[in-house]
């Protein structure tokens, strides 16, 4: 399959093949899998570097490729399904920002690192929630109880309201919930023990949020520009000793609430 869109390409020799950057896309946009007579491992874009982005809906991915790199597909708002294959072993969280109408994600059975359950991408082993495509509109999200992590991003621009986090999830990583401008509710676990910088910001119609007392570390500013009525309910007594001075910077915080 001839690949289409521009780019620049450079040899990775730790990889041992071409990157290639995404210049200009293009509405059925197929990456290279091969330049110069040697294959191309990754592909990445910059901070919505690559022109004609909002024209794209399709991404097809080849086998060979190894990486996804970079905000890959930041700013491309109207894409609409992408498939994986199973070569690749590394999906950066930052690629799919801000894609409010991805709805399908595809990755090939064979793959030893990722797959797709209920129209979500999760880690091969099920343990970490990779990403919920934004444009599923769903309203209410049920983790699954096999999920451990919450990555990076996973419900980063997502129109959910609602979100049951189920006991054995252990961490929410940076940005997990970045800018879900619709999340109003969301329920934690007691088998949480973290949670990292900015997992809740932008986060505009959260109400209340209460933080379990089995948390022992909480990384800087939650609930960075969350809406400033935001009631923070701790069931630990105080501020434990491995929350980040400023993990709540702005937001009146209740102690010893008890559910």
């Amino acid at each position: 399959m001839s690949y289409t869109g521009e780019y620049e390409f450079e040899l990775d020799e730790h990889l041992g093949g071409y990157s290639a950057q995404l210049i200009v896309s293009c509405e059925e946009l197929v990456f290279p899998s091969e330049h110069e007579g040697k294959r191309v491992v990754s592909v990445w874009a910059d901070d919505c570097g690559a022109s004609n982005r909002l024209l794209t809906k399709s991404v097809h991915i080849p086998e060979g490729i190894l990486h996804l790199e970079g905000t890959l597909f930041e700013c491309f708002s109207n894409l609409e399904e992408i498939s994986i294959p199973a070569s690749v072993e590394l999906i950066e969280p930052t690629i799919f920002a801000s894609c409010s109408s991805l709805k399908k994600i595809t990755v090939d059975p064979r793959s030893k690192h990722f797959r797709v359950i209920g129209g979500n991408l999760y880690s091969r082993d099920r343990k970490r929630l990779i990403y919920v495509p934004g444009g599923s509109r769903t309203s209410i999200f049920e983790v699954p109880d096999f999920v451990r992590v919450i990555g990076r991003e996973a419900f980063a621009y997502s129109f959910v309201k609602s979100v049951i986090l189920p006991e054995g999830v252990a961490e929410i990583e940076e940005n997990a919930f970045f800018s879900a401008s619709l999340l109003n509710e969301i329920s934690l676990p007691y088998s949480l023990e973290k949670i990292d910088d900015f997992a809740f910001a932008y986060c505009k119609s959260l109400e209340r949020i209460v933080i379990p007392e089995t948390v022992e570390k909480i990384g800087y500013d939650l609930f960075f520009e969350c809406d400033e009525d935001l009631k923070v309910l701790c069931e630990a007594e105080g501020k434990m000793p491995y929350w980040d001075s400023g993990w709540a910077e702005g937001f009146e915080v209740f102690w010893g609430y008890r559910r």
